[in-house]
C-alpha cells in the first residue's frame, strides 16, 4: 500500500483459489488486519471457526495465527501495523478473541459532511488497534462528501465494487474507480463527488499520528444504533 507512505505499515494483496487452505501469522510487534473483498471463508482462530462472506474484515494481535479455508475463490488485502510495547499490550487485550465482522453487519454512523441518503459504516472501531480505524461509505449520485480536512491523520481510500466517483483534493481532481487505491494528502481540503447514475462505494483507512488524536472520530462520527461490531 504505497510503500513508505505510512511508517510501520506493510501491506499485501492476495488471491486464493476455491478450497485453498492457508495460515496467516501476525508478526511479533505487529497487528494484522485482513480485508476480504470476495469469497466465502471459514476462519479458525484459537480453535473457534467462523463462516464469513465477503466483504468482511478480520484482525488479530501480534504473535498469533489465523487459519483460513476458502469455500470459493477469494481476494483480500492484508496489512501489518507496527506497534510499540505499550500498544502491543493494548492490542493483545482488545483482540484476544480476534475481531471478525461482515460489512453488512457493522454499525452505521452519520457525519455532517455527508447527505442523509449516504450509508456510512464503522468496520474497525477506534480503540482495538492503536492509532488505526476504518470504515465504508456508500451512496448513489447525484451526491457528495463535502470538502473537509483532517491534519491529524493519514488517509487511504480503496474503491469497492461498482465505485465510480471523483475525488477532489485542494486544486486537483482524480477519477476514483473500483479496485483503485488513493492516498488523501494530509491536511488537504478534500471531498468526493458522485454524478447522476454513478455509485460511490469505498473504504476509508485512517492512520493517526497519536492515540489522543483519535478523538476526531468520536466527535465527528455519530452512531445511529449505538452498537459496535463484535
Amino acid at each position: 500500500m504505497l510503500p513508505g507512505e505510512i511508517e510501520g505499515l506493510r501491506s499485501f494483496f492476495s488471491v486464493q483459489d476455491s478450497f485453498a487452505k492457508f495460515t496467516e501469522s501476525a508478526p511479533e510487534s505487529q497487528a494484522s488486519v485482513f480485508i476480504f473483498l470476495e469469497g466465502r471463508i471459514s476462519a479458525n482462530f484459537a480453535g473457534v471457526s467462523r463462516l464469513l462472506e465477503a466483504p468482511f474484515i478480520a484482525a488479530i494481535p501480534p504473535d498469533v495465527r489465523l487459519d483460513f479455508e476458502c469455500l470459493e475463490s477469494a481476494r483480500y488485502i492484508r496489512m501489518n501495523i507496527e506497534l510499540s510495547g505499550h500498544e502491543m499490550e493494548i492490542c493483545r487485550e482488545k483482540l484476544c478473541g480476534g475481531y471478525f465482522a461482515e460489512f453488512k453487519s457493522c454499525p452505521s454512523y452519520s457525519e455532517a459532511i455527508k447527505s442523509a441518503k449516504t450509508v456510512s459504516r464503522t468496520l474497525l472501531p477506534d480503540g482495538l488497534i492503536p492509532r488505526f480505524c476504518m470504515g465504508s461509505v456508500e451512496t448513489e449520485g447525484p451526491d457528495q462528501v463535502a470538502a473537509h480536512s483532517h491534519p491529524m491523520l493519514e488517509q487511504f481510500f480503496w474503491g469497492l465494487k461498482g465505485n465510480d466517483c471523483i475525488v477532489d483534493a485542494d486544486s486537483d481532481s482524480a477519477a476514483f474507480e473500483e479496485d483503485m487505491l488513493l492516498k488523501i494528502p494530509s491536511a488537504s481540503m478534500h471531498g468526493v463527488r458522485v454524478l447522476p447514475g454513478k455509485r460511490l462505494s469505498y473504504l476509508w483507512l485512517d492512520f493517526f499520528r497519536d492515540e489522543k488524536d483519535m478523538s476526531y472520530i468520536r466527535e465527528s462520527h455519530k452512531s445511529l444504533d449505538g452498537t459496535i461490531c463484535k
